[in-house]
């Protein structure tokens, strides 16, 4: 009996949330509970080895996603199915991290290389129901109104070009 070669392994992207507050942020950790290591649990469960999970960004302890993007390589078996793999995954994870979307992607994808941007949303409370406890894990509960016009003042100073190389990862590409 002669066995087939084995296939390289496929990069795929999942698009993920997740509520952070009962995480140490994204990235693996040797001691906390992390996104990334339950994201490679359940990878390795699925693909029968270990399998790094790269994100496009990394969130601290408590912050939760809403569209974050995770990169992987998974076996030839789930390329003409991500839609089962998605659901493998949502199945396997903790009820904290949801899977929205995963599909398969082109040879040399990576999440956080290949991310063209991203975004931020902070919520804030101003009025006092944002005390409530299904608020406040998601929200600051400020509890007063906003000086619109100090923040307007504030946001005049960032208008204009900026360079951000200095924020940008060791050996990032930051050609203009």
């Amino acid at each position: 009996m002669t066995s087939r070669p084995l296939r390289s392994p496929r990069p795929f992207l999942a698009v993920v949330q997740y509520d952070g507050g009962g995480f140490a942020g994204w990235q693996r950790q040797p001691v906390e509970r992390t996104v990334q290591a339950e994201f490679e649990a359940v990878l390795e469960q699925l693909m029968g080895r270990r399998t790094a999970a790269t994100g496009a960004g990394r969130t601290d302890t408590g912050v939760h996603a809403l569209g974050q993007g995770v990169s992987f390589q998974a076996t030839e078996r789930w390329a003409a199915q991500p839609v089962d793999l998605r659901r493998a995954l949502n199945a396997l994870l903790p009820r904290e991290i949801w899977v929205q979307h995963v599909q398969l992607m082109q040879p040399g994808f990576d999440a956080r290389r290949s991310a063209t941007a991203r975004r931020y949303r902070y919520l804030i409370g101003t009025d006092e129901a944002a005390a409530s406890p299904f608020r406040r894990p998601y929200e600051w509960p400020l509890g007063q109104t906003l000086d619109v016009s100090a923040l307007e003042s504030a946001a005049a100073a960032l208008e204009g070009e900026h360079s951000f190389r200095g924020l940008a990862a060791a050996g990032a590409n930051t050609t203009p």
